[in-house]
């Protein structure tokens, strides 16, 4: 399987989700409690007692028009099934299940993961390569039996959904989708997640598609797909809750598609007459194509902060660096996790959108340090982080634990940057900054950057980054050793937001290293690059008169809507 443990051959279901919009089945548990099953017994175990139960129950969905049927394995993971004493029992359990569905005649049979009931690290007490080992062996259970797709369904928390997508990708070579189930605030019931947050985290990670599922009036289906489909291109699908209004879910299968759903099937409160409604409806559609939106979304836990010439321009916290705070490097050191949070937390009442952690020294074991730090501060606060390492073992391990999309700081133009730390980018679908900097070092020109910079874009893309995943940093250097070198700067980042139509990011505090009174040189040089059109900025927040230059330039250059965010911090 490689360094990075996924496969890449193709799976021949994913070429069919282009051209139809494909019905899967209805709920196995619903079927089973109207034959009389004990409400409070195990449901995946009537696999391997009454297979035949199991099977009339899928054929019913297939010949209702049911091109996709997902095992009897919801509750089927070890730690699910130790509620019934039956964890030592998960292969024979898996198996029987994907067995009883091929049984059934199913054109495409999906192994399907639910909510395990452990609490996931750093939210919970369980630490997340636990629930990734638990998840990966029902999904080695799965495949060995010959699933055709995985759904991890109904997911409650991000952070385990991000263990089930790994697991999955990690051991299979099918198509993965994922579904989401948010109560009536809108966020998941564990970790508080948003649709949107939900899709960012999820969407680039690998799987086929993102969506949502039980507890969403059918009535609304429509609009939660809609806010999910804003994180990505990729195909929607929905897991309608018909309960007692099925009639309003088929009313809705049109509104469904043009939102984007490319795969459509219910869950409680359903039965195969609904499937069949549904199969009518969706016959002969094609899901609509979908483009990908410019912002580049970072989430942490339960927000997204979107960076796009269109939204306020985003600060990018810098002041938690081993490199150049002694101070904070000791406490990092010694294991003192406590005052980098709060390290973090003054930079995010200064105003920081994003905190950068920066970890690097000599003679520790920076994996280690980045992981401990980035689950103690996602454990406090919920700002997205950007993970600064130039170790591809680092960065695997901090991106791996991270609940939501970080920002990777940082890759550049350079051979050994390309091949080592893009692989790792592109498996936990995260953004990065690109450095316009390559083995021959700083471009001299504007020319010279743009035309690095699509060199540097070239080489994502053939990774499978997309372009609104990166932001471009022309690079400035000190005005004290070159001041034209910030002219450059400047026209190059100018140009490539103008011209390339990519988001841009400065590290502020470089051009003025070495000169005295800092804070004025900074402060000019960040209206000056906003006026340039950067989109993002690495800064100390904290500094005199950044916030307040990033609050006035979002009104002048009218990325501040009405100036209603300005009016409503200095409006008394």
């Amino acid at each position: 399987m490689g360094f990075f443990g996924r496969r890449e051959e193709p799976a021949p279901l994913a070429e069919r989700f282009a051209e139809q919009v494909i019905v899967m089945d209805g709920p196995i548990r619903d079927a089973l409690l109207s034959q009389g099953f004990p409400k409070n017994d195990c449901p995946e175990l009537v696999s391997v007692d009454r297979p035949e139960i199991i099977a009339d129950t899928h054929r019913a969905f297939v010949d209702a028009g049911a091109e996709i049927v997902r095992a009897n394995t919801f509750g089927a993971s070890a730690p699910a099934l130790s509620r019934f004493n039956l964890a030592t029992r998960m292969r024979e359990i898996n198996t029987a299940a994907v067995k009883a569905a091929r049984i059934a005649g199913a054109k495409h049979v999906f192994g399907v993961i639910g909510p395990t009931g452990l609490a996931t690290a750093p939210y919970g007490d369980v630490p997340f390569d636990d629930v990734f080992a638990a998840l990966r062996d029902q999904v080695e259970a799965m495949a060995d039996a010959g699933i055709d797709g995985i759904l991890i369904e109904n997911v409650v928390d991000l952070q385990e959904a991000r263990a089930a997508i790994l697991a999955a990708l990690e051991t299979t070579n099918v198509p993965v989708a994922c579904t989401f189930s948010f109560g009536r605030d809108g966020r998941t019931a564990v970790s508080g997640t948003d649709p949107l947050t939900c899709a960012v985290a999820a969407a680039g990670m690998g799987i086929s598609h993102i969506g949502a599922g039980c507890c969403i009036d059918p009535a609304h289906m429509a609009q939660v797909l809609d806010l999910m489909g804003h994180a990505s291109a990729l195909p929607l699908i929905c897991q309608v809750d018909a309960g007692a209004r099925q009639d309003v879910a088929v009313e809705q299968v049109h509104a469904y598609i043009t939102a984007g759903a490319g795969i459509i099937g219910t869950c409680c409160g359903s039965s195969p007459a609904v499937t069949r409604a549904l199969a009518e409806r969706v016959a002969g559609q094609v899901p609509p194509a979908r483009r990908r939106s410019r912002a580049t979304l970072l989430a942490g836990r339960t927000v997204t902060v979107p960076i796009h010439p269109e939204s306020g321009a985003v600060a990018i916290g810098e002041r938690i660096s081993a490199t150049n705070d002694r101070q904070l490097a000791d406490y990092i050191r010694s294991g003192n996790t406590a005052a980098v949070v709060e390290e973090a937390q003054k930079q995010v009442e200064a105003g920081a959108d994003v905190l950068d952690i920066n970890v690097a020294m000599d003679d520790v074991d920076e994996a280690k340090l980045l992981v401990d730090v980035v689950q103690a501060i996602q454990a406090r606060l919920d700002v997205p982080l950007s993970i600064n390492t130039t170790s591809p073992r680092s960065l695997e391990k901090a991106l791996r634990v991270y609940c939501g999309k970080a920002l990777v700081n940082f890759i550049s133009a350079k051979e050994s940057s390309i091949a080592r730390m893009l692989p790792v980018v592109r498996k936990y679908g995260a953004a990065a900054i690109g450095l316009i900097l390559d083995d021959g070092g700083l471009p001299g020109t504007v020319f010279d950057k743009i035309d690095m910079t699509r060199r540097l874009l070239d080489a994502c893309t053939n990774a499978g980054i997309p372009g609104n995943d990166i932001l471009i940093d022309c690079l400035v250097v000190s005005a004290d050793e070159n001041q034209e070198q910030v002219r450059e700067a400047l026209e190059a980042v100018r140009q490539v937001s103008k011209k390339m139509d990519l988001n841009t990011t400065l590290r502020i505090s470089s051009v003025s290293h070495a000169l005295p009174n800092r804070t004025a040189l900074n402060r000019t040089f960040l209206a000056m690059g906003l006026m340039a059109g950067l989109d993002s900025a690495i800064v100390d927040p904290t500094e005199p008169g950044v916030r307040e230059t990033f609050e006035a330039a979002n009104v002048l250059l009218g990325r501040d809507k009405g100036a209603a965010l300005y009016k409503q911090r200095y409006s008394g």
